[in-house]
């Protein structure tokens, strides 16, 4: 695979777990006060429970670095400088000490720059920062979580497909009624059979209801009102779009907890808003909804609450009994506020979701990114050793030599090695295999992602992260490695790439 792959792996990879390393951050630092509004609040509306639950779900889809004048982010940047720092350590991209390398099929575990190398002297190399390994087993992961969810949403696709429609009058008149109630004007179908125990919904623009076969029995018909009417109140609210939303959070969040817990919570709260919007049209009675939750209860087997791809009337047990408290504790004659609420929820929002200090920690997050340190300066730049003496040019000799990404500068044996631009230490390898490989050597990190290279050193005077000054000495000359003298072989990558060191050289 050529150098490009690899870097645009590693870009891809610290991108994508920089991202979730800080939205969990923010996400927990958001919990502590969705926590206390769902206790305080705990005997509301359960819209108020939903919406602060959700509020979560967005946080963790929102970009990190989203800002408003006047957010939580910055009240915690004023009163908890580490809150800022924090942030700073969880892009700090350039974590020497958290990497490690691969190197043909030789060599020992070593510090890594994220960056491809190929050496014409030993072969190939491949560096990769942990970002990638972390990348690629978060990947594995959602994409086990994909198969798992896409497995189950086509199960209850293939149960209704296989269901039989049902005929019966009277309960088609009961599910027109509840359309008018509920303002429906799009057709619902209602399918039934014995292949799953509990009442589900699927599909948003020509939605079905299930029912399993057991609940058309004489002695359960009287549960039928209650179960239609659950579900068209699903329906109404589109809930299957917000469902996918939830298995989209989940799925790239399989491996946090809260995720879990959100969807938890957002599950019940959803199905006591339901039985709110039933109870709220005056028709059925608490008790006799209640006892209709009961028997669906008995006759449902399966929990759908992990990976729930569908609403459902009934689908974990565990909730009923908060339900049917619910139920006989809402004021059905008193008509929600929905507006109040609405600026309630859209006010936590806007104080908690934009957790961006501001704008000078955007610029200096951009900066980390890049892996450098943000110089306002213009770059001048050093010859990395006192000689002019080219011993290998950049590029190709002839036109069958191996392409050389350096140049190659002989010099005697302890020379010093000078920084040939500003920038931060990323690595600074002393630990080498004889003969192989580009020996000890030293990467720096500059301005506008460029990379710089020293490689085949006998002593390395730096340590990874330090910052240096142009033309500081950072190192001897040697022949460490697969060497046939002293020399320094010197390299210049531009986002990853090589490219010829001559052109900077040019004027000197």
């Amino acid at each position: 695979m050529s150098g490009s792959f690899w870097t645009v792996l590693e870009q891809i990879s610290y991108r994508t777990v920089t991202f979730l390393q800080q939205e969990v951050y923010l996400s927990l630092i958001m919990l502590p006060v969705v926590l206390l509004l769902a206790y305080v609040l705990r005997r509301r509306s359960p819209y108020l429970q939903y919406g602060l639950w959700m509020l979560l779900v967005l946080r963790l889809l929102l970009p990190t670095d989203l800002s408003l004048p006047f957010t939580t982010g910055k009240i915690l940047a004023a009163v908890w400088p580490q809150f800022a720092q924090s942030l700073d350590v969880n892009q700090d991209m350039e974590s020497a000490t958290s990497r490690f390398s691969l190197q043909g099929n030789h060599g020992a575990p070593q510090a890594s720059t994220p960056i491809f190398a190929e050496d014409p002297d030993s072969g190939w190399q491949i560096n990769l920062s942990w970002h990638v390994w972390a990348f690629l087993l978060w990947l594995t992961g959602a994409c086990l979580s994909t198969a798992l969810f896409a497995g189950k949403w086509l199960r209850f696709h293939q149960i209704v497909r296989a269901a039989d429609r049902v005929h019966d009058r009277e309960m088609h008149n009961e599910l027109a009624t509840w359309c008018t109630r509920f303002r429906l004007h799009c057709r619902v179908e209602l399918v039934s059979s014995n292949a799953f125990s509990s009442p589900f919904t699927i599909g948003w623009l020509r939605p079905k209801i299930f029912l399993p076969a057991a609940l058309l029995a004489e002695n359960q018909r009287e549960n039928v009102p209650a179960v239609l009417a659950h579900e068209l109140a699903h329906i109404k609210r589109r809930d299957v779009l917000w469902l996918r939303l939830q298995n989209v959070v989940q799925i790239v969040y399989f491996f946090y907890p809260l995720s879990w817990l959100i969807n938890r919570q957002l599950n019940q709260s959803r199905e006591q808003i339901c039985d709110h919007m039933v109870l709220a049209e005056n028709v059925l009675r608490p008790v006799q909804y209640a006892k209709s939750m009961i028997a669906v209860l008995r006759l449902n087997l399966n929990g759908l609450q992990a990976w729930q791809p569908v609403p459902a009337f009934g689908s974990d047990h565990f909730a009923f009994k908060n339900r049917i408290h619910k139920i006989f504790n809402t004021n059905t004659t008193q008509k929600r506020k929905a507006k109040t609420m609405f600026i309630f929820i859209f006010m936590i929002g806007y104080l908690v979701l934009p957790m961006a200090p501001g704008s000078a920690f955007q610029q200096e997050a951009t900066s980390l990114i890049a892996g450098v340190t943000t110089q306002q300066q213009a770059e001048t730049y050093q010859k990395p050793v006192n000689s002019n003496r080219v011993t290998s040019p950049f590029g190709k000799k002839t036109a069958n030599s191996p392409f050389h990404r350096g140049m190659d500068f002989g010099a005697p044996l302890g020379a010093d090695i000078y920084a040939f631009a500003g920038g931060v230490v990323d690595s600074a390898i002393t630990e080498y295999v004889k003969n192989r490989g580009y020996g000890k050597k030293i990467v720096l990190t500059h301005a506008d992602e460029t990379q710089s290279v020293y490689a085949h050193l006998s002593e390395v005077l730096v340590e990874p992260g330090q910052e240096i000054k142009a033309g500081e000495v950072i190192g001897k000359v040697g022949s460490t490695g697969k060497s046939t003298g002293p020399h320094l072989h010197f390299e210049v990558l531009k986002n990853g790439k090589p490219v010829d060191p001559q052109n900077y050289f040019e004027n000197q």
